[in-house]
């Protein structure tokens, strides 16, 4: 997984992106044990997770940025 972000000075925004690769995805899918209705919880819960952290601690990067 890897975050990319962007950032546009004209709106004062930023923008992040999260790109996932087929090998990623089929780590996911084996960690399912049955249908993905049944282990969707656990599979949602643990990208939350992994894709929050990464997007939380890129934006407290940001915030250290604007603070210099």
């Amino acid at each position: 997984m890897e975050l990319k972000h962007k950032r546009n000075e004209e709106e004062k925004t930023r923008e992040y992106t999260v790109t996932v690769t087929d090998s990623e995805l089929n780590q996911f899918k084996e960690m399912m044990t049955g249908p993905l209705d049944q282990d969707l919880f656990a599979v949602s819960q643990t990208l939350t997770d992994i894709v929050g952290n990464m997007i939380v601690r890129r934006i407290l990067t940001d915030l250290t940025e604007l603070d210099k």
